[in-house]
């Protein structure tokens, strides 16, 4: 209950009438809290990165659907300008360069979607995926980054159906590195 408080999650009253309740907080805080509530509830020794993805599998594509569905003008102005951080030359990128654009890109799609939930879960999956720990020796820079200029170019365009399809595809590109078999 600490650490929800110390989260911004819960509010604390003391007194006769006092007790616990949900705080009117922004979603920022809301997804630290969920994020931090996931690591304890779960345990980090608990949750690995097959976990995850299987969540995540879902999660993404339903943010891309979404955001191609509802993404504003204010958005597309928002897509240029993130794009526009990571205007360096792709092909020159390390793990750790392809892994932040990789995050950076799915807060991004999640913002865009206008969905507070699918925002606070992206957050948490943030979260908990630095909890994990990861070898970045088996990733390759390209399979983190592959099929998000599709992934994108659909969100602009509004275009739901490809977006998804772009994400699976994105996704698909290191299913062997991140899910169980079966």
């Amino acid at each position: 209950m600490h650490k929800l408080r110390d989260a911004g999650v819960i509010e604390v009253t003391r007194g006769r009438h006092g007790g616990y309740r949900v705080s009117d907080s922004p979603v920022a805080a809301v997804a630290h809290g969920l994020g931090q509530y996931m690591s304890l509830a779960i345990g980090a020794d608990k949750l690995n990165y097959a976990h995850i993805m299987e969540v995540r599998w879902e999660l993404e594509i339903l943010a891309a659907r979404t955001a191609a569905q509802r993404r504003t003008a204010s958005d597309l102005a928002g897509w240029a300008l993130f794009e526009s951080e990571f205007d360096d030359d792709r092909a020159g990128w390390d793990i750790v360069r392809a892994l932040r654009y990789d995050l950076a890109f799915h807060r991004r799609l999640a913002e865009s979607s206008h969905n507070p939930l699918v925002l606070a879960f992206n957050s948490s999956v943030t979260i908990a995926f630095q909890d994990c720990g990861l070898d970045h020796g088996t990733l390759s820079p390209v399979d983190v980054v592959a099929h998000l200029e599709l992934v994108r170019d659909a969100v602009l365009a509004g275009n739901a159906n490809a977006a998804a399809s772009a994400m699976q595809q994105h996704l698909r590109r290191n299913q062997n590195t991140w899910l169980p078999a079966g």
